[in-house]
């Protein structure tokens, strides 16, 4: 089974709301590592994909309106557990506090709230292979593969992260 996390640098928030049962859902157009080991280190793919965070009982330190918010930084707790950065695809039901930070007007907005779940949504596109951090053979970390990336839509069929196939170079399906 493939692991996957997203990074928070770089993703944008497009939209954050409270539901009636007091819930905050985020919506983040986000980079997804995906990989058999560690997300984000070992070697893999990167997709672009829409991702719902949702803060169960959440309160919000400061919300927005209007305008997507690029995240410079973020940092999630959930329970004893730290994540700098890189947040895995989750369903937790421990405490939760998140932190992210943005240039401009809006400086931070924290979450907090008992529970997290961090899910994907809408279609993946796939942007590149990812030939992990600090590889030995000179290859490229994670802010580096942003620069060299490129786009390439998966077919309507494919699910994307999660459970992802991909079509070899003679067309046959590899998982």
């Amino acid at each position: 089974m493939q692991n996957s996390a997203i990074e928070l640098h770089d993703s944008v928030i497009t939209a954050m709301r409270t539901d009636d049962d007091a819930h905050v859902v985020i919506d983040i157009e986000a980079y997804v590592h995906v990989s058999d080991g560690q997300p984000g280190v070992d070697p893999g793919t990167g997709w672009s994909r829409t991702v719902q965070m949702t803060v169960f009982e959440g309160a919000v330190s400061r919300s927005f309106e209007g305008r997507d918010l690029r995240v410079y930084d973020g940092t999630v707790t959930v329970g004893s557990r730290r994540f700098e950065n890189t947040l895995p695809l989750v369903d937790e039901t421990e405490r939760v506090e998140m932190t992210l930070t943005f240039g401009g007007e809006v400086d931070a907005l924290s979450v907090t709230g008992t529970r997290l779940r961090v899910e994907p949504v809408g279609d993946a596109v796939f942007v590149e292979e990812f030939t992990g951090r600090g590889a030995k053979s000179g290859g490229a970390n994670a802010s580096e593969c942003h620069h060299r990336s490129r786009r390439v839509p998966l077919p309507p069929e494919s699910p994307g992260p999660g459970s992802l196939r991909q079509k070899g170079a003679r067309g046959h399906a590899r998982g």
